[in-house]
């Protein structure tokens, strides 16, 4: 497996994300929620979560030569530390310290897709060439995370903190279609999908 050291600041965006799953993101009443149709034309719901349609995107303005030097799309990586001390390493995605998935490498955060989880400037020190990783949070079957840190972290289902993925929903980006055991949703606007994840206290 590569591993990879991030080289300048880390150019995050979870907390917004974040902020809205845990006070359960939009306006509506549960009652709304709940009410929430199931099959609506152009909307899907999965249980896949490894493979979200429109996630992973390709689109770049990178040359060959330094996208084979960056970690690629649809592989996995775990994020340590803050700031110049944070380290980007490569990593198997059902792995328990995977906590993000690389769903684009651009020349720079500005060329990220606009709703991504985390944006993340990385390099390679012998060559002096740099990237910048758009990532997302490596949601799997199974897998909890607590997110009140700097990034999310592998956690037991039954931890206080822990946020567990429930399905999601394509063709929409509204937490009004994450019902049932649900608590809420992380919405991806741009790519048009939303992770439904519930509490583990419920």
């Amino acid at each position: 497996m590569r591993k990879y050291r991030q080289r300048v600041s880390l150019f995050c965006v979870l907390g917004v994300v974040f902020a809205a799953v845990i006070g359960c993101g939009d306006s509506a009443t549960s009652g709304d929620r709940d009410a929430a149709p199931s099959t609506v034309a152009g909307i899907a719901q999965s249980d896949n979560l490894g493979s979200i349609p429109g996630q992973i995107l390709t689109e770049t303005d990178l040359s060959a030569d330094v996208l084979n030097r960056a970690p690629r799309v649809g592989t996995c990586v775990a994020l340590y530390g803050t700031g110049n001390s944070t380290r980007v390493v490569g990593e198997d995605c059902s792995g328990q310290t995977a906590n993000y998935k690389v769903i684009q490498v651009v020349s720079k955060p500005s060329k990220c897709v606009r709703d991504v989880d985390k944006l993340a400037f990385d390099g390679d020190p012998g060559t002096n060439q740099t990237w910048a990783l758009c990532l997302d949070v490596n949601w799997q079957d199974g897998k909890c995370f607590d997110l009140a840190g700097t990034h999310p972290q592998s956690v037991a289902c039954s931890a206080a903190n822990a946020f567990k993925a429930t399905n999601v929903i394509t063709g929409s980006a509204s937490q009004n279609l994450c019902v049932g055991e649900s608590t809420g949703g992380f919405p991806h606007a741009s790519r048009n999908f939303v992770v439904c994840v519930r509490g583990a206290a419920k």
